[in-house]
């Protein structure tokens, strides 16, 4: 069981660098890892520093959604603070969030590599401005630790 997880894992690693993600931001810098316990969750990205920057997607895609603190109806993961979802082919999914509030602007449905769609920031949890990057493959229904999909 475990030999045919990790080779599904790997399989998936493989394709998803055929994709061709580039970094979210310029020079980044990771100040937190995939898969770290955080006591109460699971880390389910990287952090990336490197001051407050236009943050751009990791490819072209389609926006599914985009939240903005204090703004809509019902409360959120309040912890994520400001963030956007994009679709992405082969059914992943870019989570970026932390964003600076009022840095979203009018969210565009579709969005290119080098699209803003935000600024790095520190709403929601956070211990100072940074820039929270999950990926989510939605046809497997897992997370994918970005550094294996992100050129080196």
């Amino acid at each position: 069981m475990k030999t045919t997880l990790l080779g599904v894992v790997l399989l998936t690693a493989c394709a998803l660098s055929a994709a061709s993600f580039e970094w979210p931001l310029e020079g980044p810098l990771i100040t937190a890892t995939f898969g770290e316990h955080r006591g109460d969750h699971f880390h389910s990205g990287v952090d990336l520093g490197g001051g407050e920057q236009p943050v751009v997607p990791i490819a072209e895609g389609e926006l599914v959604y985009a939240y903005e603190e204090g703004s809509g109806p019902g409360r959120l993961p309040v912890g994520l603070g400001n963030f956007i979802v994009l679709q992405h082919q082969g059914g992943i999914r870019s989570l970026y969030s932390h964003l600076k509030g009022g840095s979203l602007g009018e969210p565009q449905k579709q969005v290119t590599g080098r699209t803003r769609i935000g600024l790095v920031g520190e709403s929601g949890y956070s211990d100072g401005k940074h820039l929270h990057l999950s990926i989510i493959d939605t046809e497997m229904g897992t997370v994918i630790n970005p550094l294996l999909v992100l050129p080196p």
